[in-house]
């Protein structure tokens, strides 16, 4: 494996800022990682972010890297990565595949006799004892990446001289892509035995959560974040300068939001919505308009932006009974 310079050129010492990362092409190998660190330590303002162009290799070598990835803070691209330089993709912070058409590939893993060869030995005890040992090796890497598991039961659909591609939903959905910021499209919850539905939407690593419901004929917009301050939320429930909220284009007033406190930290907001009023799905941020909210309140880093996708639809499903 290669590793060179991408993206900008200019001198900078912010390499995001600058949009830069360090290219990966090539197979990997046993040298993959010294390679890698020689280069990170000859290349002082080097991007912690790294951008594979691999069909594979050694599976311990590209574990190895990716546990280097992950203890080093890196964030991980790929515009095609198989094989075992998904293993290494995993290791990012941070996951994203790149271009119109990147390839994510993964398949059964395999020894280099046996993989030009399949069929030329038998299987002994010993074989059987090294293939447990390394899967669950691998079950243990993927628990540590915090990918789900379901992945590695995609590895058996395709052999040694084959390649299982992930769609973008797959690699989504297994956290194989992933943005702990990024939040999912909206999806419908509940609605059995007659019970009225609400749809939810949730950040990918799960911490942060957006509801909509209808309560005893009340319109409802809930947001939830295990990690966040409850006393900033309820400093920002009054914050309005003009005393409202808009949630989904309609002004809520400061007295119809409510902040609760969640067990083990973090806080539940929910708004209720005044009837009347037609709602605006092109828009789910909380915490956003800067006219509307001190500096203090304004949330810059775009953590409670939300997602449109799937949005309208079910939302005017939840609702029906709310008109």
């Amino acid at each position: 494996m290669d590793y060179s310079h991408g993206g900008s050129t200019e001198g900078c010492r912010d390499p995001v800022a600058c949009h830069a990362w360090i290219n990966a092409k090539g197979d990997i190998d046993s040298d993959s990682l010294a390679d890698l660190k020689a280069y990170v330590a000859t290349n002082a303002y080097s991007p912690k972010v790294i951008r594979f162009d691999s069909p594979g290799g050694s599976l311990i070598a590209g574990v190895e890297l990716g546990i280097w990835l992950r203890e080093k803070g890196f964030k991980t691209e790929a515009t095609m990565c198989a094989s075992a330089c998904l293993y290494a993709f995993l290791g990012g912070t941070k996951r994203t595949a790149i271009g119109d058409k990147p390839l994510l590939g993964i398949h059964r893993f395999y020894s280099d006799n046996r993989g030009q060869e399949p069929t030329a030995a038998a299987i002994t005890a010993l074989d059987m004892d090294g293939t447990q040992k390394i899967m669950g090796a691998l079950l243990q890497y993927a628990v540590y990446m915090g990918v789900d598991l379901r992945l590695l039961a995609y590895t058996i659909e395709a052999g040694p001289e084959e390649m299982r591609w992930l769609t973008m939903k797959e690699a989504t959905e297994l956290k194989v892509v992933y943005d702990p910021a990024m939040w999912l499209p909206w999806e419908v919850v509940g609605g059995e035995d007659g019970g009225s539905p609400w749809i939810i939407s949730r950040s990918q690593d799960g911490t942060k959560s957006m509801q909509i419901a209808c309560s005893n004929g009340r319109r409802s917009f809930s947001f939830a974040d295990t990690k966040g301050n409850a006393n900033w939320f309820r400093q920002c429930q009054a914050g309005p300068t003009n005393g409202y909220h808009f949630i989904l284009g309609v002004p809520v007033p400061t007295s119809s939001v409510e902040v609760v406190d969640l067990k083990g930290g973090g806080a539940f907001l929910n708004f209720t919505l005044p009837p009347g009023y037609p709602l605006d799905y092109s828009d789910i941020a909380v915490f956003s308009y800067k006219k509307d909210y001190s500096m203090a309140c304004t949330d810059t880093d775009g953590d409670y932006e939300g997602t449109t996708a799937r949005l309208a639809a079910l939302a005017r499903y939840a609702l029906v009974q709310c008109r």
